[in-house]
């Protein structure tokens, strides 16, 4: 069962129905719950660079 911030979130993604845009982001994707992640239309994912790319 999601804790009670995450049922919050997830009642008011249901009930909006304005034109807004919700932008989130994670460093842990794993832990994020998979019902929340169902709710977005899209999900864009930004892989770290290798570290030739990052100069390092």
């Amino acid at each position: 069962m999601p804790p009670p911030l995450a049922n919050s979130f997830l009642l008011y993604l249901e009930q909006d129905d304005s034109d807004s845009l919700i932008v989130s982001a994670t460093n842990h994707p794993d832990l994020l719950d998979t019902a929340l992640v169902r709710r977005f239309d899209s999900v864009v994912r930004y892989e770290l660079p290798d570290l030739e790319i990052a100069g390092g």
